[in-house]
């Protein structure tokens, strides 16, 4: 009786571990064209494309925000866990799933995406009580327009000033190519629509860091 107790444990420890565990495949960005920009993370520059990215999961389309400014992402198929973001334990991670949940449904132009993906990111390198794009250690230092870098600034105030009942995942990338992402559940069906209608392959990162 004990062995079967352990053998009937074990096989609902592993159905667990697959219910959290996804993989993903970028298939593009949500709008065409998308910003692009300059940033340095904790001293590293970039020139990046910044909007709503869309990935398969083999059955269907979702729409994500990049939550790793810092690596570069292939369209293979790549391994990923999945887990809640908790809102309330004060994080960087927690603010910017807060970010997102509050404005992912109005984001629906280029500039107005971009300005959300900046927001995330600094949220998730600062965490300041305001956005700011000029120090710390996630700073844009060329390529959007101070109207866009105004928009994150009210799309960050906005998130911390929220409590959203909106949950977000954390797609958590377990492999070389892959990326981590942000994604707000349920989408809204309107986004999630035009998530399907997918505009070109891209390379998040367009330049290695230097």
């Amino acid at each position: 009786m004990k062995k079967l107790t352990l053998i009937a444990l074990a096989m609902s420890a592993l159905g667990a571990a697959s219910a959290n565990a996804q993989s993903l495949k970028f298939t593009g960005t949500q709008l065409n064209p998308v910003d692009s920009g300059t940033i340095n993370v904790n001293g590293n520059s970039s020139t990046v494309e910044m909007g709503a990215l869309v990935f398969s999961t083999g059955t269907k389309s979702i729409v994500t925000y990049c939550a790793d400014a810092t690596s570069p992402l292939n369209n293979s198929n790549n391994p990923y866990s999945v887990s809640g973001v908790n809102m309330n334990d004060g994080s960087g991670l927690a603010l910017a799933a807060k970010i997102l949940a509050t404005n992912f449904d109005v984001a629906t132009n280029k500039d107005q995406q971009a300005a959300l993906q900046v927001a995330i990111w600094d949220a998730l390198y600062d965490n300041g009580s305001s956005f700011n794009y000029s120090s710390g250690k996630f700073k844009v230092t060329n390529g959007l327009s101070s109207s866009v870098l105004s928009l994150a600034s009210t799309y960050y105030t906005n998130g911390k000033n929220s409590n959203p009942t909106t949950a977000v995942e954390l797609f958590t990338s377990q492999g070389a190519g892959g990326q981590s992402q942000l994604h707000v559940v349920p989408e809204p069906a309107s986004l999630a629509v035009l998530g399907l209608g997918v505009f070109g392959l891209v390379r998040r990162r367009k330049s290695s860091s230097r």
